[in-house]
Protein backbone atom coordinates (compact mmCIF):
# COMPACT_ATOMS: atom_id res chain seq x y z
CA UNK A 1 0.00 0.00 0.00
CA UNK A 2 2.76 2.46 0.92
CA UNK A 3 4.53 1.79 -2.39
CA UNK A 4 1.37 2.66 -4.30
CA UNK A 5 1.05 5.92 -2.34
CA UNK A 6 4.60 6.95 -3.24
CA UNK A 7 3.89 6.14 -6.89
CA UNK A 8 0.87 8.46 -6.85
CA UNK A 9 2.93 11.32 -5.43
CA UNK A 10 5.58 10.90 -8.13
CA UNK A 11 3.06 11.64 -10.86
CA UNK A 12 2.33 15.25 -11.84
CA UNK A 13 -1.37 15.77 -12.39
CA UNK A 14 -3.33 18.68 -13.80
CA UNK A 15 -6.26 19.32 -11.48
CA UNK A 16 -8.65 22.28 -11.59
CA UNK A 17 -9.74 22.27 -7.93
CA UNK A 18 -9.15 20.21 -4.82
CA UNK A 19 -10.27 20.50 -1.21
CA UNK A 20 -7.80 19.62 1.49
CA UNK A 21 -8.17 19.29 5.22
CA UNK A 22 -6.21 22.04 6.98
CA UNK A 23 -6.98 20.93 10.53
CA UNK A 24 -6.05 23.19 13.37
CA UNK A 25 -7.18 24.03 16.87
CA UNK A 26 -8.05 27.46 18.23
CA UNK A 27 -6.21 26.57 21.41
CA UNK A 28 -2.84 27.16 19.78
CA UNK A 29 -2.01 23.58 18.76
CA UNK A 30 -1.67 24.16 15.03
CA UNK A 31 -1.00 21.15 12.87
CA UNK A 32 0.96 21.15 9.64
CA UNK A 33 -2.25 20.44 7.69
CA UNK A 34 -2.30 23.71 5.80
CA UNK A 35 1.36 23.32 4.79
CA UNK A 36 0.86 19.73 3.67
CA UNK A 37 -2.18 20.83 1.66
CA UNK A 38 -0.14 23.51 -0.11
CA UNK A 39 2.70 21.06 -0.79
CA UNK A 40 0.25 18.55 -2.29
CA UNK A 41 -1.37 21.29 -4.36
CA UNK A 42 2.00 22.27 -5.79
CA UNK A 43 3.11 18.69 -6.40
CA UNK A 44 -0.15 17.75 -8.11
CA UNK A 45 -0.19 20.92 -10.24
CA UNK A 46 -3.54 22.03 -8.79
CA UNK A 47 -4.99 25.33 -10.02
CA UNK A 48 -7.24 26.02 -7.01
CA UNK A 49 -6.79 24.71 -3.47
CA UNK A 50 -9.65 25.06 -0.98
CA UNK A 51 -8.74 24.59 2.68
CA UNK A 52 -11.46 22.98 4.78
CA UNK A 53 -12.23 21.68 8.29
CA UNK A 54 -12.71 24.91 10.18
CA UNK A 55 -13.27 25.09 13.90
CA UNK A 56 -16.71 26.73 14.32
CA UNK A 57 -15.65 28.55 17.46
CA UNK A 58 -12.73 30.34 15.77
CA UNK A 59 -13.02 33.97 14.81
CA UNK A 60 -12.79 35.17 11.22
CA UNK A 61 -9.49 36.80 12.15
CA UNK A 62 -8.01 33.41 13.13
CA UNK A 63 -9.34 31.79 9.94
CA UNK A 64 -7.77 34.54 7.85
CA UNK A 65 -4.49 33.96 9.69
CA UNK A 66 -4.59 30.29 8.59
CA UNK A 67 -5.19 31.38 4.99
CA UNK A 68 -2.36 33.95 5.16
CA UNK A 69 0.06 31.33 6.53
CA UNK A 70 -0.81 28.92 3.72
CA UNK A 71 -0.32 31.63 1.08
CA UNK A 72 2.97 32.70 2.68
CA UNK A 73 4.15 29.09 2.61
CA UNK A 74 3.36 28.87 -1.12
CA UNK A 75 5.02 32.23 -1.82
CA UNK A 76 8.15 31.21 0.12
CA UNK A 77 8.62 28.48 -2.49
CA UNK A 78 8.41 31.15 -5.23
CA UNK A 79 5.41 29.48 -6.85
CA UNK A 80 2.23 31.22 -8.03
CA UNK A 81 -0.15 28.24 -8.14
CA UNK A 82 -2.33 26.95 -6.62
CA UNK A 83 -4.70 29.78 -5.84
CA UNK A 84 -5.59 29.20 -2.19
CA UNK A 85 -9.03 29.77 -0.69
CA UNK A 86 -10.58 29.20 2.69
CA UNK A 87 -13.82 27.24 2.35
CA UNK A 88 -16.85 29.17 3.53
CA UNK A 89 -20.48 28.18 3.73
CA UNK A 90 -22.22 28.69 0.39
CA UNK A 91 -18.97 29.04 -1.60
CA UNK A 92 -19.41 27.99 -5.26
CA UNK A 93 -16.76 27.35 -7.89
CA UNK A 94 -17.53 27.10 -11.62
CA UNK A 95 -15.51 24.43 -13.40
Amino acid sequence: MLQKLFYVFKKKWHINIITQNAYYSCFGFFSAGKFMAVNCGIRWNVKNLVLTHHEPSCSDCKLNQILDEAISHRNAMKIRKPNIYLAREGMIFKL
